[in-house]
């Protein structure tokens, strides 16, 4: 009999994702640097085969690989054990003194430095304080912070959901370790924006709206925009002090898992489109729902009678679609654009990093 038929689903996700992961970080990070720049040189599509030769996960790398850190919201004993190959990671991400070897600002490299926080509260080293410090800084000079109306991409006009799981818990965390509130009323202020201006006649939140006209563009009911938006209110109510606002989107974040609860389906999974019951379901979907349904339990946020059962169910659901190599499949691919999402499904990190994060931070908890 194969060892793998007796590993709990759980390991075989854990330790898929990170070896995958080790590969992002490779690719993203400085320890490619000269790789890169052969391939650049061989011409468009030379380097798309190299790449793929090569092993170089296809797509984004930086906000995939900062959902793999999500390990580090695990009890510190448990987070304590995930460091060792996440700080691998890092080494190819920040030098010596912690300065970022990444150029510019990018809003999808905001999971690295939430990251990056949780590695300080962890090590006290304070390399991990300096990278988060800077590109906290460089975030709070970006356009539109002051309005909550942030462009996801330079140059352009649309704020999106994603920035607020990407964004939002970093700057949220940043204030807390640094006590600058200034940091955590940018977060706010971001997902304020998009609760009112995204908003649907349906009560979903559309992928994005143009910060000029405040329109809403893409699609309502988008099932893994809306579980970036559950994962940017709950990890970012987890770091914010007791008061008005964390009460506000406490209230908030419990009225978006009532109406997610009204929309799982029988297997325990959700539709990738939430106002389509229909539409197949995605994993990359469920398994944000029920990682922040982990970070509520672990918060100690008061629970409604329907969430420890819509909990168990998409957990269920996920050891179901995970296969005996230890990839979770049902999962989407990644979005072309507003408006042009992917209907091949598959093995993601955006399914795969969030399962795992789940699995950790409930390890006591039986499905």
């Amino acid at each position: 009999m194969p060892p793998h038929q007796n590993t709990p689903p759980s390991q075989l996700r854990h330790d898929r994702m990170v070896a995958t992961a080790q590969r992002y970080a490779w690719w993203l990070g400085a320890r490619s640097h000269a790789m890169r720049t052969v391939l650049a040189n061989t011409g468009w599509r030379l380097s798309r085969l190299g790449y793929h030769k090569l092993g170089r996960p296809p797509g984004a790398l930086a906000w995939p690989l900062g959902l793999a850190f999500l390990t580090l919201n695990a009890t510190t004993d448990q987070a304590r054990q995930e460091c060792a190959w996440i700080e691998k990671c890092f080494r190819g991400l920040i030098d010596a003194q912690g300065h970022s070897t990444l150029e510019g600002v990018a809003i999808e490299r905001g999971g690295l430095g939430y990251a990056a926080l949780r590695l300080f509260e962890l090590t006290q080293n304070t390399r991990y304080l300096t990278y988060a410090r800077e590109q906290g800084e460089a975030f709070a000079r970006l356009p539109g912070v002051e309005i909550g109306c942030i462009p996801y991409t330079a140059g352009k006009n649309w704020v999106l959901v994603d920035t607020l799981a990407f964004l939002c818990p970093f700057l949220a965390r940043l204030s807390r370790l640094t006590t600058e509130s200034r940091y955590a009323n940018i977060a706010t202020r971001q997902l304020e924006a998009m609760w009112r201006h995204g908003q649907a006649d349906d009560g979903w939140v559309y992928h994005a709206f143009n910060v000029k006209t405040l329109a809403p563009i893409g699609m309502a009911g988008w099932g893994r925009g809306i579980g970036w938006l559950l994962l940017g209110i709950v990890d970012t109510v987890c770091e914010l002090p007791e008061g008005e606002e964390k009460s506000l989107w406490l209230a908030r974040g419990e009225r978006l898992l009532e109406k997610l609860a009204a929309c799982q389906r029988d297997d325990g999974h959700w539709p990738w489109r939430l106002d389509l019951p229909t539409a197949p379901p995605d994993s990359s979907v469920t398994a944000l729902i029920a990682y922040a349904l982990a970070r509520w339990q672990q918060a100690g946020f008061a629970e409604r009678e329907f969430i420890p059962a819509m909990r168990s169910r998409a957990r269920a659901a996920l050891n179901a679609a995970t296969d005996n190599q230890g990839w979770v499949g049902q999962c989407s691919g990644e979005a072309a654009g507003m408006g042009d999402y992917s209907t091949v499904f598959g093995s993601f990190m955006w399914a795969q990093a969030p399962a795992v994060a789940t699995d950790l931070i409930l390890r006591d908890e039986k499905v």
